[in-house]
């Protein structure tokens, strides 16, 4: 070998380049899934055989750098989708049945009122109970 030529890599360093290879295309492929996945449904998953040892060893890299979270039973999840699923607003709300049948009753039943939607009554009165506490209700839509 010549002065400044590149070296070849050796097994030990292309075994070590390919499983950071594989640990890049892996967390592509999980960072995303909203559900908790297995060493088996990722070992099927993959277009080439590997092995199961292959995929534990990523696994095991991948929760020490704090991008995928161990939940026990052999399942994993990925952090973004745990972090994502947790600032994700919610937007159903639990209404009791009897205060639905009251809303019913004293304002939908009441054109005069103006609502012809539970959705708009219930905007409406969220909104109001805000102003009457000297909150801004700017970002409320109608």
């Amino acid at each position: 070998m010549e002065e400044g030529e590149p070296a070849l890599p050796t097994p030990a360093l292309k075994q070590a380049i390919d499983l950071e290879e594989f640990k890049r295309q892996l967390l592509e492929f999980i960072e995303d899934r909203e559900e908790p996945f297995t060493v088996k449904f990722l070992v099927e998953s993959c277009l080439q055989p590997v092995s199961e040892s292959l995929v534990q060893n990523a696994l095991a890299d991948l929760e020490g750098e704090g991008l995928i979270i161990w939940l026990g039973g052999g399942e994993w999840i990925s952090t973004k989708a745990v972090l994502k699923r947790a600032l994700k607003p919610s937007m159903e709300v639990i209404i009791p049945k009897s205060l639905i049948a009251q809303i019913i009753n004293t304002a939908i039943k009441r054109p005069e009122l103006g609502y012809t939607s539970l959705t708009e009554f219930i905007k409406d009165a969220v909104k109001n109970f805000i102003k009457q506490r000297g909150e801004t209700t700017s970002g409320i839509e109608r």
